[in-house]
This record gives structure tokens, sequence and C-alpha cells, in this order.
């Protein structure tokens, strides 16, 4: 793919601050602006589609809302064509590119609060949580346009941000100084719960990385909590013995024909691959090696460190060798 540093100037669409905003995968630009104004333009600058809001916009994301009828790109709708925005902190309006004359604003029980976050996640669902600590999850599908397939009450006094893995199928929420972890699949079921020794109300924001290995938490404050949601899964054998990545710098090594005997290793770095041998262990990244010996289990320092001329692909252990594949070089 080519990148260029050329910029086009999006002038004249709005008289008062710009907001919100969101690219869709067509390369459209939804703007919301304090003078009360959706506007969508195309990556030359033109204004493709315009709307009146009633208050001020937030949040804008554009997803995938399900439609009967067929979409005027020839296809049906299963682009992301429709750019969602809450507004006044009350209501989400959902403003479809290609029917922009019936745009869509959902209100929602008064005794939940504000919106404070909300996801598009599944064919056509949204989550959406609420500051008096209320999650709902309603449909988008035309029959079922705003209908709540569920409503719990969350989180006691407040809640303060939701975010959504979809490479885990999780969704988390948080408030009452705590993080709590749902399945996509059964979000009544809470099926984890980290508290945060912060200051009452500071929390903010939370997010997930891409692949959901690690959620962060932000606080008003300034602080940023990361936690290890997902591990990658590393392991190799030797006979009957396997290592594995118990977190990011542990490696585990068992023997599987007594499984109650394990031994946790420290290791330096996050390694990418591991390696087994019958009286060491590796682990590496990049062009880096270190091994270890699998009877020093109280001591997180390498026997030995070894750098290569290339990023290491593959290494294998017995005995006392080892065999490092680098460059297609071994």
């Amino acid at each position: 793919a080519v990148v260029s540093t050329q910029s086009t100037g999006v002038l004249g669409k709005h008289s008062k601050r710009i907001i919100c905003g969101a690219w869709n995968s067509q390369n459209v630009l939804a703007l919301g602006s304090e003078d009360r104004m959706l506007t969508c333009s195309s990556v030359e600058g033109d204004t493709i589609r315009s709307a009146n809001l009633r208050y001020d916009p937030e949040l804008a994301i554009f997803s995938e809302m399900k439609s009967n009828a067929a979409s005027s790109r020839g296809t049906a709708s299963l682009n992301d064509t429709t750019v969602s925005f809450v507004v006044g902190r009350k209501t989400l309006f959902l403003f479809n590119l290609d029917d922009p004359e019936n745009p869509i604003e959902l209100a929602f029980q008064g005794r939940y609060g504000n919106i404070v976050g909300y996801r598009w996640f599944g064919d056509g669902y949204m989550l959406i949580g609420f500051t008096n600590g209320v999650l709902i999850v309603i449909s988008t599908h035309p029959k079922e346009i705003g209908q709540e397939l569920f409503q719990s009450k969350t989180h006691r006094d407040v809640l303060n941000d939701i975010s959504i893995s979809f490479t885990l199928s999780k969704a988390a929420s948080i408030g009452d100084n705590c993080v709590k972890l749902y399945d996509l699949k059964d979000l009544q079921d809470t099926y984890a719960i980290i508290n945060l020794e912060v200051e009452s109300g500071s929390l903010h924001k939370l997010e997930w990385s891409g692949d959901g290995q690690l959620l962060s938490v932000a606080t008003n404050k300034g602080e940023v909590f990361t936690y290890l949601t997902r591990l990658p899964v590393l392991g190799d054998t030797y006979r009957t013995s396997c290592a594995y990545l118990t977190s990011l710098l542990e490696v585990t090594v068992i023997d599987l024909t007594h499984p109650d005997n394990s031994a946790s290793f420290s290791v330096v770095t996050e390694p990418v691959f591991i390696a087994l041998g019958q009286h060491h262990f590796a682990v590496g990244m990049n062009n880096r090696v270190w091994i270890y010996s699998l009877t020093e289990t109280k001591s997180s320092e390498p026997l030995l460190e070894r750098e290569y001329l290339g990023t290491v692909s593959e290494m294998y252990m017995i005995g006392d060798y080892a065999a490092v594949l680098f460059e297609k070089k071994i």
C-alpha cells in the first residue's frame, strides 16, 4: 500500500467546534459539531450527507445496521454505512448513508441515567452502558429496532465506561472502583472482577488492545492500569515433558507422567518462542535467545545469552546441544 502525506482540507462543514468523528471502511468521514450538525464527507472533502441534530453529539461510531432492503450500492446492508452518535447524553442517533431520509433516534428509560459508552457487536447488536450502573443490549434488526434484549444493574453506584474485545468475545465495564468482565454470549454472568485502589469516582475510560491480550484503564487523575487478559499460546515438548508460558515473564515445565510435579521459572523478557531440551529450556524474541537450566528454579538469570545476525524463527534442543534457525541458516 502507498502511504501519502498529502492532506485534504475539509472546510466550511461546521460553524462551531467539531467534537467527534469517525471513518468507515469506504473512507467516509462523519463529523459531529457543537452546531448540532452531522456531516459525512468523502476522502476528497466533498459533503455526501448531512443532518440536523437536537443536541450536541458524542461518541461517533460507524458500523452495520441490518436492513430488509438492498443497499443503494447494490449489495445487502453488510457494510459499515450506518454512523451512530450519542445525542444529548440521553439518546442514540442512527444515520444510514443509504437511507438518509429516515434517521432513527432511540431513547431509553430515565432511571438508567446518561449514556457513558456503547459498542456495536455481533449481528447488528449494541451494548450500551449508563451512569447509574446499567448495561443493556439492543437490536438494530428492523423488526426489533430499539428492543432491549438484555438489561442488568452491573454496578451498584456508577458505571464510567464499557469496552468490547471482538477477539475474545468479551465485554468489560468500569465503575465503583472495579473492572468487571463478561462473556458476550452470557452477559448475565460476571466471570471476573478486578478491584482498583484508586480515588473514588476517578475511573474514566477503558480499552482493549486489538488482540485482546491487554486491557487498560485510565483515571481522570492521569493514572493508567494495564491488565493481562489473554496469554499467547507458546510451548514446546521434549519426550514426556512440556514447557509452556504461564505469564508474560514465567515459563512452567511439567513432566506429563507426573503432572503433580511442575516447576516455574522467571524469564527476563516476554518471549515469542520457547524451546525445551533434556536439561535446559530457552526463550527468545527477535534475534536473541536466553537459555536456562531446569535445575535452577530459584534464579531468573539465564545460563547463557546469545545474539544472532537475524531473527530466530525456530530453535530445537537435545541433551547439551541446540539448533537455531535464522535467515534460512542453522
